[in-house]
């Protein structure tokens, strides 16, 4: 997913950013760094239920919202050139991005101000600015299959093979509730 975002986020600004916290040469100035700072934030409430038919009959999905937040950082040879970098890749989340954030599943839920991230080594500066964004999406997850269980002496729900189960013939009493078992799916 987040790859997706600094491909396209290379492609339109023709900035190379690279993922933070890794041992891996830096490329030359001017280049960014991501940090996925929180990839799960809980929204409120419960996650949806759902049960939807498909070729195994009934089943049982969870759907909730979240929001994720990236922190870039925009690193340059001079203060004023990662200002105006910074700004470009910010921009991109409130314009150019929002088909490609929208393909993905995300939008944006809070970007946030741009800040100098200066830092002082020994005897010079590293010059950066960075700035937050948080993205929301839904997950989704599979929770398993409903079966539902023959009822001994139920004319309307036979056994499988019995007479009186062929489902293109014969009705079948989608009661379900009560005879219902969750099989959960490894």
């Amino acid at each position: 997913m987040i790859s997706s975002i600094i491909a396209k986020l290379y492609q339109d600004l023709k900035i190379r950013i690279i993922q933070a916290n890794q041992t891996a040469k830096t490329p030359p100035l001017p280049y960014g760094v991501y940090n996925m700072t929180s990839p799960y934030i809980k929204g409120v409430g419960q996650p949806d239920v759902y049960t939807y038919v498909d070729e195994n009959g009934w089943s049982m999905k969870s759907s909730d919202e979240y929001l994720m937040t990236i922190s870039f950082n925009i690193y340059a040879a001079t203060n004023n050139e990662a200002m105006e970098w910074v700004i470009k890749v910010r921009e991109w989340f409130n314009e150019q991005g929002y088909y490609t954030l929208q393909d993905a599943n995300l939008v944006v839920a809070n970007l946030g101000n741009v800040e100098n991230r200066t830092t002082f080594l020994v005897d010079s500066y590293e010059y950066k600015f960075g700035f937050d964004v948080q993205l929301r999406t839904n997950g989704e997850r599979f929770i398993g299959n409903l079966v539902q269980e023959p009822t001994p002496g139920d004319p309307n729900n036979p056994p499988p093979g019995e007479p009186g189960n062929d489902p293109d013939k014969d009705p079948v009493n989608y009661d379900w509730i009560e005879y219902v078992e969750l099989q959960m799916k490894e």
